[in-house]
């Protein structure tokens, strides 16, 4: 069968393909998503590990080195990685220099893409024979969230490049977060589990049918239709997504609010003390 035209729904018996997670807590769902159906691990099957792990990113590797655990870990290479990594580095970068690189500047942007290309460097080199990285959700919930999401999602999108990797988005609404008002819940995960399925099914086709000998731009390839919550992303098919005022480091936060009001406050009251 030609690469071009791939079969996307799994019949009868399949050959195995590994799955690992690698990110920070909304790798984690992704995991849950997967783990959460054991009919389907059987069907499509899937060997699932979990590299993900919560509060970790890229920018604070003074808190924890994630990448640098990934090239230490002794855990075999797997056929597929599901990638979501982000949530957590919408802050400066600490520098060897004892200073910061100041969130959302020049600088920054460059520190985090070529942090973003080391994480994906090890994962194809060592550790995943293809990428699925999966970008940001909107979080409607989270306006602060919100409005820096998309320039994590610039970076990453010109970092990850497409070489055996796949770009999706999410598609959500404020109904899909759980009480934190972050996380999915649990309805979510199960509606996003059989999307994640699919797309490791297409891998799987990609892996056994030699198709990665010739199509390494898997972008040149046909992939399967939409299947909601996940959505290939490309810039001319890219959709509008919620996001309060924006951008980048320029968003409008309830912190920023918070600091400004707690400032106010204590210059009154030194007023009044006077």
């Amino acid at each position: 069968m030609s690469c071009s035209f791939l079969i996307f729904t799994a019949v009868g018996p399949v050959r195995a393909i590994s799955v690992a997670t690698v990110g920070d807590s909304f790798a984690d769902s992704l995991y849950n998503a997967l783990r959460a159906r054991p009919d389907l691990l059987q069907r499509y099957g899937v060997h699932l590990a979990r590299w993900s792990r919560p509060i970790v990113g890229l920018a604070r590797t003074d808190y924890f080195d994630y990448v640098a655990s990934l090239r230490e870990s002794a855990t075999l290479p797997v056929d597929v990685c599901l990638v979501q990594i982000g949530s957590n580095d919408m802050q400066s970068i600490p520098s060897p220099q004892k200073q910061w690189i100041a969130y959302g500047s020049s600088p920054w942007r460059e520190a985090y893409r070529d942090r973003t290309r080391e994480l994906v460097k090890l994962l194809l080199d060592r550790r995943c024979g293809q990428l699925i990285w999966v970008l940001q959700p909107a979080f409607e919930k989270r306006s602060a969230l919100a409005c820096h999401r998309e320039l994590i999602d610039e970076i990453q999108r010109e970092a990850v490049g497409r070489d055996r990797t796949r770009i999706l988005e999410l598609s959500t609404s404020e109904a899909d977060y759980g009480p934190d008002q972050t996380h999915f819940n649990r309805a979510y995960l199960l509606q996003l589990g059989p999307a994640l399925f699919q797309a490791v099914d297409t891998s799987r086709q990609l892996v056994h049918m030699g198709c990665l000998a010739c199509h390494r731009n898997l972008e040149t390839l046909t992939m399967p239709p939409a299947l909601l919550p996940l959505r290939t992303w490309r810039r001319e098919l890219s959709a509008d997504v919620w996001a309060p005022q924006r951008v980048g480091a320029q968003c409008r936060t309830p912190v920023v609010r918070r600091v400004v009001a707690r400032v106010a406050r204590r210059a009154a009251h030194s007023r009044a003390v006077r």
